[in-house]
């Protein structure tokens, strides 16, 4: 009696064994990592590549807390203690569309990326963009910035308006014009007037001048309508007094003067 009693422990001792050992199988739908392993033992799965429209995004199966990274393609997997199997679950990419701009192309719903306006054409300057879920956009003032995408399809586009001008006014001179601001506009005086010379030019903001005692210049373009004026003044004039002729007067230097001798007396010539 005391044998079989002995026996029988003996057999309930290998057979807890056996069944403490037996193997199990994991099945890896979509991805590698399939067989049959035994309690706890650490398995590589791998899910296989998305679709081009898709993108991983997590495990679903059998006890997915024993998974090191739920959320990774590629991750270990620590076996159970009974047949398993694990599943890659895909998600849709969204379609981002930047008209005017880069940043083109298929991203995951809350992912973030940089988007670019095309250098704006000749005249114009960038305004702002438009389109879908624009909040989400850390600046929708700037060419350059970051978008949140939506779990949605989107389009954003860089939208341009017309450079701002100033009325440039040369009060006699040329050079008037619409031009936007810190444009560097060449200016010329009129000739002066007869005995005058140019002297200098006169407006609200002299310092932007080249050289404001020159007739002819440059003038930086402010942030608003702006005139300016050539000015004058009198050449020195000197007395010329003819005696015995005509032609006295005052003039001024290097001035050509036609004088005139008077008749001569009798018995005399000039």
């Amino acid at each position: 009696m005391k044998n079989k009693i002995i026996l029988l422990c003996i057999l309930v001792s290998v057979a807890f064994s056996f069944s403490a050992q037996a193997a199990h199988k994991l099945t890896v739908n979509n991805g590698s990592g399939d067989g049959w392993y035994n309690n706890n033992v650490s398995v590589n799965v791998s899910a296989n590549p998305p679709p081009a429209d898709k993108y991983f995004y997590q495990w679903n199966g059998t006890s997915t807390w024993r998974l090191d990274d739920r959320y990774s393609a590629n991750t270990t997997y620590h076996m159970p203690n009974k047949n398993a199997s694990l599943t890659p679950v895909y998600r849709n990419l969204r379609h981002l569309i930047v008209t005017s701009g880069s940043g083109d192309g298929y991203y995951k719903s809350e992912q973030y990326i940089t988007i670019s306006a095309d250098a704006p054409p000749p005249g114009k300057i960038f305004n702002r963009w438009n389109g879908t879920s624009t909040w989400r956009l850390d600046d929708r003032f700037s060419p350059v910035a970051s978008y949140h995408m939506p779990n949605k399809n989107a389009t954003l586009t860089a939208a341009y308006i017309n450079v701002p001008t100033s009325h440039l006014n040369v009060s006699h001179g040329s050079g008037d014009g619409d031009y936007v601001e810190d444009t560097t506009v060449t200016i010329t005086a009129e000739p002066p007037p007869a005995g005058k010379s140019f002297k200098k030019w006169t407006g609200s903001q002299t310092s932007r001048f080249g050289d404001r005692d020159s007739s002819t210049t440059t003038f930086t373009m402010p942030g608003s309508d702006t005139t300016i004026t050539a000015t004058y003044i009198n050449l020195p004039t000197y007395t010329l007094n003819v005696s015995s002729g005509t032609g006295d007067g005052s003039y001024v230097e290097n001035a050509s003067i036609t004088v005139t001798a008077d008749p001569a007396p009798t018995g005399k010539e000039f």
